[in-house]
């Protein structure tokens, strides 16, 4: 998964957000990438990541991701994206912590 983030992001992108009642955190999106690859199978066994909208113009966007069973939470992701050297990249990600993800039913 770490090239495939990487290859996602800008190299100067940052994360900010919160999980549960832990402060706010802000930092540069190597650290977290870091993280996922030191600590795999966070996803939940009910992961789901779902595209809410993506709304673009010129080389400049937002795209809005809904994420079900990460961490035992779900998420709204919201990214910054920009068109550079006529390549997309993820300049970007706020995130919202939701609460914790519901059993299935």
């Amino acid at each position: 998964m770490g090239p495939l983030l990487e290859a996602a992001f800008h190299a100067e992108a940052r994360m900010f957000g919160r999980l549960g009642d832990n402060p706010t955190s802000s930092g540069p999106i190597g650290d977290f990438i870091e993280w996922i690859g030191q600590t795999p199978g966070n996803a939940g066994p009910n992961y789901r990541a779902d595209i809410r909208e993506i709304d673009i113009s010129g080389d400049a966007g937002v795209a809005i991701l809904v994420e079900t069973d990460y961490l035992g939470h779900d998420f709204v992701d919201y990214f910054s994206v920009a068109r550079i050297d006529g390549e997309w990249k993820i300049t970007n990600k706020t995130y919202a912590d939701m609460g914790v993800t519901q059993p299935a039913a």
